[in-house]
Formats: structure tokens, C-alpha cells, sequence
């Protein structure tokens, strides 16, 4: 899940599914898949800034267990948060970008 708030901005993420290219992605909102990488997904407008006031889910049905690799993430320290397995990230992602996350895909 996805979400900004009513103030600061920032260029957002884009989040791949790791070592699986054949990922179908539900994307419920203004997210967006990557052209020519379909088991990727960014935060509107991604690599610019996304606006205030959005959100969005998604999910990967059917995939179990999988890692996701993020290759670029900047949010508004704790007010825009990425929410995955329950675990919210935000700010730089210094500690997120190029690591592996757990992700249960639904």
C-alpha cells in the first residue's frame, strides 16, 4: 500500500519483483507498471515527484512467497509511507534501495 499526505513531496519508488520477470501486478489506484518491466511498479509520476493526497495498493496474486528489490525510493519522512507485509517505509530509503524485501504477494 501507498500512500502520501497533504504536504512535502518527494520522487517516490519503484519496487520490482527480484529474480521473477513473468509477475503480474493489481494495481488498485495511480501507480504505475514500468514499460518493457511488467514485474515492476512505481509511485505516480515516478521519477519525478508524485502529488499530495494519493494512494494505492497492490498486490501479486497467486505468487506466494517472493522478494522485492527496490531500485529507487525518496518519500516525505514518516507522513508518505510504503506499507509492505505491515512494515512502512519512508524518507530516503538509503537502507531499502538494492535489498531484498519479503513480500507475501497478496
Amino acid at each position: 500500500t501507498w500512500s502520501s499526505d497533504h504536504s512535502n513531496t518527494g520522487n517516490g519508488f519503484k519496487i520490482c519483483a527480484r529474480e521473477r520477470t513473468e509477475v503480474y501486478w493489481n494495481v488498485d489506484g495511480p501507480c504505475s507498471f514500468v514499460a518493457g518491466q511488467p514485474h515492476c511498479v512505481t509511485s505516480p509520476n515516478w521519477p519525478n515527484n508524485y502529488n499530495n493526497n494519493e494512494a494505492c495498493t497492490m498486490s501479486v496474486p497467486n505468487q506466494g512467497q517472493m522478494y522485492l528489490r527496490t531500485e529507487s525510493f525518496g518519500t516525505e519522512q514518516t507522513h508518505d509511507r510504503l506499507t509492505i507485509n505491515g512494515n512502512s517505509y519512508s524518507g530516503s530509503g538509503s537502507n531499502l534501495v538494492g535489498h531484498g524485501i519479503p513480500f507475501s504477494g497478496a
